[in-house]
């Protein structure tokens, strides 16, 4: 749930900001920036999950990247089971370019909730992902792949089944190729 701020360690600085000498201020910007959103719309924590959602979609009906962004980093650095909701709902957008950022995130909480929409947005915005990624449909598909792997759930590795006769041959190879990875760990 969004209630709390609680900051999360600092991942690794984004290619297009350059990090200054310590390191990490600019991680200390986005908690900054955060902390200000929840600061400036004091929304009751229950709330907040749907608040953002609304939020975030309104910032993309007005082509606001600076607001769309800012939902982005907000829900990134949230925790709990509402922010699966939030990165989940984020993630089958395509009005931006942080799918990776939020397919990392749901990987790293391991949340069951999230397979059938990663199953749908890697479906729905393949093409999407490869543009903006500048890679292979093969790259975009082992964002995916680890993140249904490391889920682990039955319905997860279903999806990896399903997802190793996809019509994109790379996607096909990489999830075929996870699978290997989960039968020669047993």
């Amino acid at each position: 749930m969004f209630s709390g701020f609680k900051p999360k360690a600092a991942p690794p600085p984004p290619v297009n900001l350059r990090p200054s000498l310590d390191g990490v201020s600019w991680f200390q910007d986005i908690l900054t920036k955060v902390e200000s959103f929840w600061a400036m719309n004091p929304i009751e924590p229950s709330k907040r999950s749907s608040f953002l959602l609304n939020y975030f979609r309104s910032a993309i009906e007005a082509g606001d990247k600076g607001r769309v962004y800012l939902a982005l980093e907000v829900a990134l650095q949230s925790e709990g089971t509402e922010t699966a909701v939030c990165l989940c709902e984020m993630l089958l957008v395509r009005e931006h370019d942080r799918h990776q950022e939020l397919v990392r995130e749901l990987q790293l909480m391991a949340e069951p909730s999230a397979v059938p929409y990663l199953v749908k947005a890697l479906n729905s915005n393949l093409s999407h992902m490869v543009e903006y990624n500048g890679s292979g449909s093969g790259v975009v598909a082992k964002w995916f792949s680890h993140a249904l792997l490391d889920i682990g759930t039955p319905e997860a590795i279903e999806a990896l089944k399903a997802l190793s006769v996809h019509s994109d041959t790379e996607v096909r190879d990489e999830m075929a190729y996870r699978l290997t990875k989960l039968e020669g760990s047993n």
